[in-house]
């Protein structure tokens, strides 16, 4: 669990609540708990993962697309 000292953020307890905050979100904490709060199935977990998959590798595609319809432009106009 983080711990953040309140006197080492010169007494001020906003300060030190930001802190903790920001130190939670770099940990993902927060995600962590929100993945805990209700069961999720593995048949739905499996699927959820491979239509990530599946959304990553289209987008690295479309980017490779991109970058050789774009060199392949520059090389033609010059």
């Amino acid at each position: 669990m983080p711990k953040i000292e309140v006197t080492k953020c010169g007494g001020n307890a906003d300060v030190a609540i930001r802190k903790l905050k920001r130190l939670c979100d770099r940990l993902g904490i927060l995600k962590r708990i929100r993945a805990l709060e209700h069961h999720v199935k593995a048949t739905t977990k499996r699927r959820r993962m491979k239509d990530a998959a599946r959304k990553r590798v289209l987008k690295r595609q479309s980017q490779l697309e991109a970058t050789i319809l774009g060199r392949r432009r520059r090389q033609r106009y010059r």
